[in-house]
């Protein structure tokens, strides 16, 4: 090592790590909040959502939080203001919870990545509005709120936007019970193929984002990570392979509507268009296109991430080609 070299290390702060008093214990949690369409009195008796502890792992679990403490992290993740009283309009259906150490070290996601790893997964089960807004690593003392670090995004929108044409917008429990069939991807980082890890991370940045210009290209380009083999006639093997890839997801999308899409997505990537300067702005069956597009795309993933043979239909560009074949 340089002299440099060691006047940097020497420089470089040193994080102590506390030795935990008998009976503490740090969780990390992140809420989903309920929505104005929680109190939906028929879908809720429905689809109840998650309530009980349901254990995905040894580590990872969720439950519906003792209010007392899921009023303490809510507190922790918003802003103070300065006097004046913070009124909440929400409160939480459940939370994700995973064991954990702190204080650690953190990076961008604060040690919450898996987690949002998790809840990633979770959203290709049945879409949830379950973002980052408040998350936290919380000690308890014996059960009781002792300390709570909230987590202070950085370059990751921390909100996750669903279709105003979505009425539930929570887990199940039978949603859990699938969700703890994929935990092997978080657990033990079980490989998928890389078109198929390209596919998901569009999806989820697309769900991350608000405005359906920008939306509409994450989820083609999704689609098109599962599609896109060569760079000719992009266009005419996306409708042909997306057709085949809707019908076996249990949609319909026609060659024409497909067609559509990818109109709309090229004047939107290249700039020269957004929708809303469409003579209609966004038309309703537009709007209905675009929820087939995604919807598509999340039963695509999910089932690659449930079947490891569907999968491996997306390990190259010649298994792609064998699979979904382009006359």
């Amino acid at each position: 090592m340089s002299k440099a070299d060691e006047k940097v290390a020497v420089a470089a702060p040193r994080l102590v790590i506390p030795q935990l008093e008998p009976g503490e214990e740090w969780l990390s949690m992140i809420l989903h909040m309920s929505d104005a369409n929680f109190a939906a009195t028929e879908l809720l008796k429905e689809s109840p959502p998650v309530f009980d502890r349901f254990q995905l792992s040894e580590e990872f679990w969720i439950e519906h939080l003792d209010p007392t403490l899921a009023r303490a992290i809510i507190d922790a993740c918003s802003p103070a203001n300065f006097g004046m009283p913070v009124m909440q309009q929400q409160d939480h259906t459940y939370a994700f919870v995973k064991k954990t150490t702190l204080p650690g070290l953190f990076n961008d996601f604060g040690g919450l990545d898996e987690l949002a790893a998790v809840i990633a997964m979770s959203r290709l089960i049945h879409f949830t509005g379950t973002g980052l807004r408040y998350a936290a690593r919380v000690s308890l003392m014996n059960g009781q709120v002792k300390q709570i670090l909230a987590y202070q995004p950085r370059g990751v929108s921390v909100d996750v936007f669903t279709s105003k044409t979505r009425k539930r917008n929570w887990l199940t429990v039978a949603d859990a019970a699938r969700l703890k069939a994929m935990m092997p991807l978080i657990l033990i980082r079980r490989l998928i193929p890389r078109r198929i890890h390209n596919a998901h991370w569009h999806h989820e940045y697309a769900m991350r984002t608000y405005y359906v210009d920008h939306r509409w290209v994450f989820v083609v380009t999704g689609l098109e990570a599962l599609t896109n083999t060569s760079r000719y006639q992009g266009q005419k093997k996306f409708v042909s392979r997306v057709e085949r890839l809707s019908n076996l997801a249990g949609l319909v999308l026609t060659s024409a509507e497909l067609e559509r899409g990818y109109d709309l997505r090229s004047g939107l990537v290249h700039g020269q268009q957004f929708l809303s300067e469409q003579t209609n702005r966004l038309s309703d069956e537009d709007s209905e296109l675009y929820n087939r597009l995604e919807e598509t795309l999340r039963r695509t993933i999910l089932q690659a991430f449930e079947d490891a043979t569907f999968a491996a239909h997306f390990q190259d560009e010649a298994s792609i080609n064998s699979f979904l074949p382009y006359p």
